[in-house]
């Protein structure tokens, strides 16, 4: 059993009281608290991506023999069109557009050239956070009841 002794200055006087409490009176007050915990996870994923270049292999002789046949065939379409000079012109104009045509058909360069011809593999990360839920209890204050002039008093305090 302990003693509290209380001492209170009044006006110019002394009042001093004694009281008793038994030890079992102080209890611990406890709180419940939650808290959301952060984890951060790194997550990858792998994309192939196409690779762009040339379907042919480098010219082997394609281009000229594009030329040739082109302006060979179109100077035959032009010799069917016009009459006397004109049909000379027609001839001539004929040919140079078949072979231009013809180059640009065979060419390493021509349209058909920027095809897909692989594929390469790309990583990418991002984080991820996520929280995970924990709950305890923590102290929060302690109360120590006691009884004075026949009445019971708790008086809260932290440790």
């Amino acid at each position: 059993m302990y003693k509290i002794l209380t001492i209170v200055l009044i006006g110019g006087g002394c009042l001093v009281s004694s009281q008793s409490f038994a030890g079992d009176n102080v209890q611990d007050i406890f709180k419940t608290v939650t808290k959301n915990i952060p984890q951060v996870e790194q997550i990858c994923t792998t994309n192939q991506v196409p690779i762009y270049g040339n379907s042919q292999p480098a010219d082997s002789g394609n281009s000229l023999l594009g030329t040739i046949i082109g302006g060979v065939a179109g100077g035959l379409l032009g010799s069917t069109i016009g009459k006397g000079t004109g049909k000379t012109v027609a001839t001539a104009g004929g040919a140079v557009a078949g072979a231009v045509a013809g180059n640009t058909l065979t060419s390493p360069n021509s349209s058909n050239s920027n095809q897909i011809v692989g594929y390469r593999n790309v990583t990418s990360c991002e984080d991820k956070t996520t929280y995970t839920k924990v709950t305890e209890k923590v102290y929060s204050h302690s109360e120590i009841t006691f009884y004075h002039n026949g009445k019971e008093r708790t008086l809260t305090f932290q440790r």
